[in-house]
C-alpha cells in the first residue's frame, strides 16, 4: 500500500572474467601457417601449457597467472583472465620450435591481446614443428664402379663435412646445418628445419665422388621425419705418370736434347 516499505528485493551480480581460446597445431612444413590437416600426431599438439604472462617475465607464475593445457585436438581455453592487455605464451617443449605467431622474444613466441570484461577472445593459435633427422655413410669406392658393393660400407671416410644446402648454391654457408663423418664414415644431422634442400658433401683434394649421381640428395622433409641410408661414395682417380728415357753419355744426370 502507499507509503509501505517492501524490503528484500535484492539483485546479485557476479563479475564475468574474459576467456582466451585457441589451438596448438602441428606445423609439419614449418611455414608458419595452419594449413589444416598437417598430419598432427598427438605428441605434437596435446599437453602444451598456454598461459597469460601478466608480468611478462617469460615464466608461468602459478596460481596468479591463468593457464590451460591443450587437449588431443590441440584446443585450449584460459578461464578467469583479468581484463586488460596481456602477453599469452606457450611453454616451449624440448626439441620443438615455434613457427606461429611470428612475434617472439627470449620466452619464445607470443601473442599480445587486449580483453575487455566479459569477452571471449578466440583464434590465439600456436604452431610448432620438430626437427627432422638424417643419417648415412661416407665410403671409399675401392673399385671406382660408382656403386656401393658388399664390404665397402666397412671402408668409411672420416672427418668430412656433410651439410644441408638450404639455398642451393653448392656451398656450406653460415646458418646451414652441418656435421662431420665419424671414424667409420657414419654421419648424423639432427634438428633440421622441414623443407626442401640438397644434402651435399665437401669433397677433399684427389678424391672424386662416384655415388650418388651428382653427389647430392634432393630432399623434402616434414616435421619430425627421419631419413636414413644417405650413402656417399668417393674414390681416388687413377694417376698417370709420364716422362721419357734419354742417354746420358757424360753421366751428369741431365738431358742434353
Amino acid at each position: 500500500k502507499s507509503g509501505a516499505y517492501d524490503g528484500g528485493n535484492d539483485f546479485g551480480n557476479r563479475r564475468v572474467l574474459p576467456r582466451i581460446s585457441g589451438r596448438v597445431f602441428h606445423d609439419s612444413n614449418a611455414n608458419g601457417i595452419n594449413d589444416g590437416d598437417e598430419g598432427s600426431p598427438s605428441w605434437m599438439i596435446s599437453g602444451w601449457t598456454v598461459y597469460a604472462d601478466y608480468n611478462n617475465n617469460f615464466i608461468w607464475n602459478w596460481p596468479e597467472e591463468p593457464y590451460a593445457n591443450s587437449d588431443d585436438q590441440g584446443l585450449f581455453t584460459l578461464f578467469g583472465v583479468e581484463p586488460g592487455t596481456w602477453t599469452v605464451r606457450e611453454i616451449p617443449q624440448n626439441n620443438k620450435h615455434c613457427s606461429f605467431p611470428a612475434t617472439s622474444d627470449a620466452g619464445g613466441c607470443y601473442h599480445t591481446v587486449t580483453v575487455p570484461p566479459g569477452w571471449t577472445l578466440g583464434g590465439i593459435d600456436f604452431g610448432n614443428w620438430a626437427g627432422a633427422a638424417l643419417n648415412g655413410n661416407l665410403v671409399n669406392d675401392l673399385n671406382a664402379n660408382h656403386r656401393i658393393d658388399p664390404g665397402e660400407l666397412d671402408q668409411g671416410i672420416p672427418g668430412w663435412r656433410i651439410y644441408a644446402d638450404l639455398n642451393g648454391n653448392g656451398f656450406s654457408d653460415g646458418g646451414e646445418p652441418y656435421t662431420y663423418s665419424g671414424n667409420s664414415g657414419e654421419f648424423y644431422l639432427t634438428d633440421v628445419k622441414p623443407g626442401s634442400f640438397s644434402l651435399r658433401v665437401i669433397s677433399q683434394e684427389f678424391w672424386e665422388c662416384s655415388y650418388p649421381a651428382g653427389c647430392t640428395y634432393d630432399l623434402a622433409l616434414t616435421s619430425g621425419q627421419t631419413v636414413t641410408h644417405n650413402y656417399f661414395a668417393f674414390h681416388r682417380p687413377e694417376i698417370t705418370v709420364c716422362g721419357y728415357i734419354y742417354q746420358d753419355p757424360d753421366g751428369d744426370g741431365w738431358s742434353k736434347s
